[in-house]
């Protein structure tokens, strides 16, 4: 940073106070949990605003600021060097870190993952998964599998296997099912369908 730069932003900070605390605007966000602000009544880029309060922790709360949103930026010693986001405007998203569990979310989509077990929740589908477990809602259907057998195969099979089912009798082996049997797997069949995937 330009000395004359740093000159202006110490003319432009108050050093009466420990923390100092400005309104900006959000410019860019890069990679590294920081970005860049203009702040309010003037010309001053601040880049390197942390989004973090601590950049190294092993649990976080990590939020996104929309870029072109309005913010509130604090200066801890009135140092330049030394800038964080104390409130967000408008966010994109964000992500936190507790313990084992991890939240995702931005504007289409939340996820929560815990060690082998994970939630997906968007506006058109919702999915849990533990190991090789999954149950799905999508498309009004309910879809659970388990490794690579689903629900609805397990059903297609029983009714497949009741439809074409043969006793053998003193007089010989069955030929076919009742009408109404008959009519009843039909039914079946023709039922889960709605429901599973």
């Amino acid at each position: 940073m330009s000395n004359k730069r740093q000159q202006l932003l110490d003319l432009f900070l108050n050093p009466k106070s420990a923390i100092q605390v400005y309104r900006a605007v959000v410019k860019s966000i890069d990679d590294h949990n920081r970005c860049t602000v203009t702040l309010f009544g003037s010309d001053l880029e601040v880049d390197n605003v942390t989004l973090v309060a601590e950049e190294d922790g092993s649990e976080w709360i990590k939020l996104r600021p929309r870029v072109g949103s309005v913010v509130l930026v604090g200066a801890v010693n009135n140092e330049v060097s030394d800038m964080y986001l104390v409130q967000y405007g408008e966010l994109d998203g964000g992500e936190i870190l507790c313990g084992n569990t991890l939240i995702n979310f931005d504007k289409d989509q939340v996820n929560l993952v815990n060690g082998s077990s994970s939630v997906a929740l968007s506006a058109s589908e919702i999915s849990i998964s533990q190991d090789q477990t999954e149950i799905s809602l999508s498309n009004n259907l309910v879809s659970i599998t388990n490794g690579s057998v689903t629900l609805k195969e397990l059903f297609d099979d029983l009714t497949s296997l009741l439809q074409n089912f043969k006793v053998v009798t003193a007089q010989g082996p069955s030929t076919a099912l009742f009408p109404d049997t008959l009519a009843s797997l039909t039914a079946l069949k023709s039922k889960y369908p709605l429901l599973l995937s």
